[in-house]
């Protein structure tokens, strides 16, 4: 559906697409099994590396002066809009010149054209709608080339294009301040609650309640509590700090099981279980979706990892481990479930408190020695489950297990509520940044500009004229060439 039919442009504005405003030039790889084309000399742009949005300065990849040779330079200031996969839409303009792979079309803007303002135009809500509604609906979204250069635009005359720009760099950029002291705050409030969790166990919570605690009732554990916590050889206490009184360092080996085994010929095939895909675990939150629910017929396809009502789950691999996947299973399908071979399960005795040692392994600095003791080769690197067995843990009396939990879940409730205000604030910072883009490429963000400078948008500058102007430039430029190739020729 062309845009002309819904939306009235302002004076001297006018319908185009991307093929009459610049060259759309669609990316390429050079073969991986050469060597020789990679290097540092010139980026090679890919979606990932458009995140830095306005501007892209720097890629991940490079390739060298023999691979560049086998791409399509692109110059400073070309538009880069990923046309395929998840990423669809996510837009940059880079800021040297480079090369892109071919999930990417890049818009080699006209002279003519101001390419800051082809990048605003190509991050507002109604050109994402447009290349999402135009992208074919499979499994990956592809938008080719020949669409992306149909896509209908609305065009300014060239002042205007650069009214515009300045209108929404000013307003970005005090939008943008306030986004980022909303980002610092989030960050503050994250360090609060690794604060929160070193001083839990370190004691410093609890110091006072241990105090007016009876020494019989705090610091002596009936006899079956000294069973179940095992103290660790003196040989692995040596260099761990010391505990406040009644505390002592064990395992999750001898307090527990360590992923436990189950027997696949003690379930129906037809009974419903939950299955949890490591995607469905948020970071640090312990927050968990259990919404996806397979009969254990599909489970025994594959092999994937057994967990029961009231486990803790830990993400082994990175980077999920670093990310702080970690939460403990409860309201499972018939009190069972399995999902990712990338869980290490804990499973402890009912006489301890998940959630005392769900905390403790959340810490930031738990995760820092786990990460260290990984396993494995790049991007597959993996806690041992050698390592969550034997790695050392506090192990606080159960009373005081619970008041510990009870004390970090009243400060962190604290901090929820102020997250939840400031996520709240980054939403409607969104909404704005969004209503701006809409504005823009509406012409309402300029409307008075234009009422104080009719003569810059009508006449010989209007949109249409811009247009012909182009259009002659091209023609001119293609029968330069055409001549050049003949004179080659003779």
């Amino acid at each position: 559906m062309m845009k002309e039919n819904i939306i009235s442009l302002p004076e001297g504005w006018c319908w185009s697409s991307m093929d009459k405003i610049g060259e759309v030039v669609t990316g390429t790889t050079p073969r991986k099994s050469k060597k020789e084309y990679y290097g540092n000399e010139y980026p090679f742009f890919k979606p990932k590396d458009l995140n830095e949005g306005y501007y892209v300065r720097k890629s991940k990849d490079g390739l060298s002066k023999k691979g560049f040779e086998r791409t399509r330079r692109l110059p400073e200031k070309s538009v880069l809009v990923t046309c395929i996969g998840a990423t669809i839409g996510k837009t940059g303009l880079t800021r040297v010149s480079g090369a892109s792979n071919q999930q990417i079309n890049a818009i080699i803007t006209n002279k003519e054209i101001v390419p800051e303002f082809v990048y605003f135009m190509c991050i507002s809500p109604n050109l994402q709608k447009e290349i999402e509604v135009n992208a074919s609906s499979t499994t990956l979204p592809i938008l080719n080339k020949t669409k992306f250069e149909r896509l209908p635009i609305p065009l300014p005359p060239l002042p205007e294009q650069h009214k515009i720009v300045e209108e929404i760099e000013e307003l970005f950029t005090k939008l943008d301040a306030g986004v980022e002291a909303l980002k610092k705050v989030k960050e503050q409030i994250k360090q609060y609650r690794q604060s929160v969790l070193k001083s839990a166990f370190e004691g410093k919570l609890t110091a006072d309640w241990r105090q007016r605690m009876l020494n019989d009732e705090l610091g002596i554990l009936n006899e079956k509590e000294d069973n179940l916590k095992s103290r660790i050889d003196n040989s692995e206490l040596k260099n761990l700090p010391e505990l406040p009184k009644g505390w002592e360092w064990t395992n999750f080996e001898r307090i527990g099981e360590v992923n436990p085994r189950f027997n696949k010929n003690s379930f129906k095939t037809d009974l419903e279980v939950t299955f949890l895909p490591m995607r469905n675990v948020e970071a640090e939150s312990g927050k968990i979706d259990l919404s996806l629910i397979k009969k254990i017929s599909y489970i025994l396809k594959k092999s994937y990892t057994y967990f029961g009502n009231g486990d803790i789950l830990f993400a082994k691999i990175t980077p999920c481990m670093e990310n702080g996947k970690v939460a403990i299973a409860d309201g499972l399908k018939n009190g069972i479930g399995f999902g990712s071979t990338e869980f290490h399960v804990i499973r402890l005795s009912k006489d301890f408190s998940r959630k005392f040692f769900f905390y403790y392994i959340i810490q930031e600095k738990f995760r820092k020695e786990a990460e260290r003791n990984m396993k494995g080769t790049a991007g597959h690197m993996r806690v041992p489950t050698n390592y969550i067995k034997k790695v050392p843990i506090v192990f606080a009396p159960f009373p005081e297990q619970q008041k510990i939990v009870e004390e970090i879940e009243k400060r962190f409730s604290i901090a929820d509520e102020v997250e939840q205000t400031v996520n709240k604030s980054l939403e409607q910072a969104e909404k704005l940044r969004q209503s701006i883009l809409k504005k823009a490429f509406e012409g309402k963000l300029t409307e008075k500009w234009r009422e104080e400078h009719p003569e810059l948008v009508s006449g010989e500058n209007s949109a249409e004229k811009l247009l012909e102007k182009i259009k002659e430039e091209k023609a001119k430029l293609k029968a330069e060439t055409k001549n050049k190739r003949k004179r080659k020729k003779k």
